[in-house]
């Protein structure tokens, strides 16, 4: 082999190591990318419970010749425990969420995971 053959074999070599580290950290960021979302969407999850449980929900402010709405207020919140979920169906409905964000979570790292295991392919033997 010639030297000219042998230095575009190691400038192909170098080029397809770079495109598998860049291609291997795009996947790995985007494995993180997900991860965030499902921590995000888990506590969106925990802090929809007890608006489920209470019946909570928001309308314009009621004034009173007693009770003036207050200034510069544009929605009031109201919470009516008798008219949400019962207990057993929140429970479910949690339940349900969880396990699919755990799945979510899970294929998030498997992502990252092999973003890692692509970035470092070339560094082998």
């Amino acid at each position: 082999m010639s030297d000219a053959e042998n230095v575009q074999t190691v400038g192909a070599d170098a080029m397809v190591r770079r495109s598998q580290l860049l291609a291997g950290m795009v996947v790995f960021i985007l494995g993180v990318g997900l991860m965030l979302f499902v921590f995000v969407q888990a506590l969106e999850l925990f802090r929809g419970v007890d608006g489920q449980v209470a019946g909570v929900t928001t309308t314009a402010p009621v004034a009173t010749p007693s009770n003036p709405a207050p200034a510069g207020a544009e929605t009031a919140v109201i919470a009516t425990p008798t008219a949400g979920l019962s207990l057993s169906q929140v429970a479910v409905s949690f339940g349900l969420k969880l396990v699919g964000l755990l799945v979510l979570g899970w294929i998030a790292a498997l992502v990252a995971a092999k973003g890692i295991q692509m970035s470092t392919a070339g560094k082998r033997g």
